[in-house]
């Protein structure tokens, strides 16, 4: 934090010491356990500017309602000039549904994007970040924890993100989002549609207009289906995911080269589309809805459902290489001793048939 590469989310209920010349931003606790109520809240956050500086401090969200895009703005009204009188940033939280019913543009200096994973990822909450640029306001993106949603929060132009992925494992996972910040670095600023189009989740009805990616031939692992399927111990075909999954393992199981081996691997280990990081996503998901039960085992649901998926993207991360390690277990092609003769000759001589040995299987 001191080296300005990552900054410091704090909370009135976290009590965190916020390192030397590290840049810092204040939550209010409304999403979760941390709320102490209004009073208590601002005072907190005159305190926060008065010890750290105003010059260090990103910006301070005003208190919102989430998911209710209608309660945030009765809630958050109030407060913004209060905040923006301390000398900081004022940000307000976007949640689903609020384009419909007026954003306070002249009220705020940062959108937050908040709400749902679906909504805050999806073709609304881009407009509203690009718009939110065009304005001159900044953008900070909640409950960023992978590297799939850091590349969303980058394609939408979020100048910042949070999320809880430090606070399971933070000893392994810092490496881990430094290793994410430098690569969204050396990436090129400028990307196609078609990549955008690749990294923002894909809604029936909310399709973008942008070129869409294409392979001359079905991906391994496209014949990957939910048809209901009768196994000894799910005579039923209830759990049809996991029918899926147990699919792509007999594929894996049949497969007739390390290549192929390796391609329907990848369909799990990918870092920004592959089951794991899909299955994170579900856990993130499964987090929020205990946490939005207001009861005490549903927030300590959550805290084991993140727990979940940020274990499942540390297993990741420590298989990233695994795909090109087992296409590599492969043969090696072999030159054609005909072509080397013909390019010796100064021509091009067609091959000599060569006997068919029938598929081979590799071990």
């Amino acid at each position: 934090m001191s080296a300005g590469l990552i900054g410091c989310m704090t909370t009135p209920a976290q009590g965190a010491v916020i390192p030397p010349a590290a840049e810092y931003a204040c939550d209010n606790g409304k999403f979760g356990q941390g709320w102490p109520g209004h009073d208590a809240w601002y005072a907190w956050l005159e305190r926060t500017v008065e010890r750290y500086g105003a010059d260090r401090c990103r910006w301070a969200v005003a208190p919102d309602v989430p998911f209710d895009a209608a309660g945030t703005l009765t809630e958050s009204l109030p407060w913004l000039d209060r905040i923006r009188a301390l000398g900081i940033p004022a940000a307000f939280a976007a949640q689903d549904g609020c384009d419909l019913i007026g954003i306070p543009w002249h009220a705020f200096d940062v959108l937050f994007i908040a709400g749902s994973t679906e909504w805050k990822t999806g073709p609304v909450a881009e407009r509203l970040a690009r718009e939110a640029k065009a304005r001159g306001k900044g953008v900070h993106m909640g409950r960023v924890n992978s590297l799939r949603r850091m590349s969303i929060a980058e394609w939408f132009g979020c100048d910042s993100a949070d999320g809880t992925f430090l606070a399971f494992g933070p000893d392994k996972n810092l490496p881990r989002l430094l290793r994410w910040v430098d690569e969204l670095d050396r990436r090129p600023s400028l990307v196609t549609a078609a990549h955008a189009e690749a990294l923002t989740p894909k809604h029936p009805a909310t399709q973008t207009p942008s070129g869409r990616l294409t392979l001359p031939e079905p991906h391994p692992g496209a014949h990957l289906t939910s048809k209901s399927t009768a196994t000894p111990s799910d005579p039923d075909g209830r759990y049809v995911h996991g029918h899926a999954v147990l699919h792509l393992t007999d594929q894996l199981n049949a497969s007739a080269s390390y290549e192929q081996a390796a391609a329907l691997t990848d369909q799990v280990l990918h870092p920004t589309d592959g089951l794991l990081e899909r299955l994170a996503d579900f856990f993130e998901a499964a987090a929020e809805k205990a946490r939005e039960s207001g009861h005490d085992d549903g927030f300590d649901l959550h805290d084991d459902f993140e727990d979940a998926a940020a274990s499942l993207r540390s297993l990741g991360e420590d298989l990233h290489l695994s795909v090109d390690r087992l296409r590599a277990l492969g043969p090696a092609a072999r030159p054609n001793p005909h072509m080397r003769l013909a390019a010796r000759s100064g021509a091009m001589a067609a091959p000599a048939p060569q006997p068919s040995a029938g598929p081979r299987r590799s071990r």
